[in-house]
């Protein structure tokens, strides 16, 4: 059994080795689940999933290639802690941008790809998301992205929803989107922009 899971387990996710390696903890997770453990379900994160299952029948399924210069981010957790999860580089990861490839866009170089967003200080502290979320956008956009490809619904949140407060730490408007990796393909492959749901993002989606 394989699950699509967010943001930081992988197919050596860090519970699954720990339960395999400690009695004690598989014994609480199984009373947690209510089913023995076994250690027979594989975690995937979306970019593996994707990777995985989607893009190897990727091919000849693009009809409208995303061609936009992106700046894929990855956010904090997706390829953390590299010795437990072993999935892509640490500082300068490259799946997501292979994957955006694929689908026909050309990933930007830039700096921010693997930092925090502000996670869920989202609510308690917004204008430090707006100082951690502004350095990111505003190094996307000073680099040339036309749009944030992410593969974190919180990170997704951050980016887009707390724009208010990221133009008010850049002291400008930057109306670069963000999208889920998923969205960014089934553009491509010719998915109704409306069923994807572009139209609910706070920063309308004009990519």
């Amino acid at each position: 059994m394989t699950l699509g899971f967010y943001p930081g387990c992988s197919l050596k996710g860090s519970s699954r080795e720990y339960a395999e390696s400690d009695p004690a903890l598989k014994a609480v997770v199984t009373v947690a689940n209510d089913l023995e453990y076994t250690g027979s379900v594989n975690v995937l994160n979306i970019v593996q999933f994707l990777d995985k299952y989607i893009i190897p029948n990727l091919e000849g399924r693009v009809v409208k290639p995303f061609d936009h210069k992106v700046a894929c981010y990855y956010g904090c957790l997706l390829v953390r802690p590299h010795e437990i999860l072993n999935f892509d580089r640490e500082e300068d990861p490259q799946s997501l941008d292979v994957l955006m490839l694929k689908a026909g866009a050309t990933p930007i170089d830039w700096a921010f790809k693997t930092e925090c967003c502000g996670a869920g200080l989202s609510v308690s502290r917004t204008s430090s998301v707006g100082r951690l979320s502004g350095r990111i956008v505003g190094d996307a956009k000073d680099r040339g992205a036309e749009a944030v490809i992410v593969a974190c619904p919180m990170c997704h949140s951050n980016l887009d929803m707390r724009r208010d407060s990221i133009n008010s730490y850049l002291g400008e408007k930057v109306d670069i989107p963000v999208l889920y990796i998923t969205q960014a393909i089934g553009l491509a492959i010719g998915l109704d922009r409306k069923a994807l749901g572009l139209q609910r993002h706070f920063v309308k989606v004009t990519v």
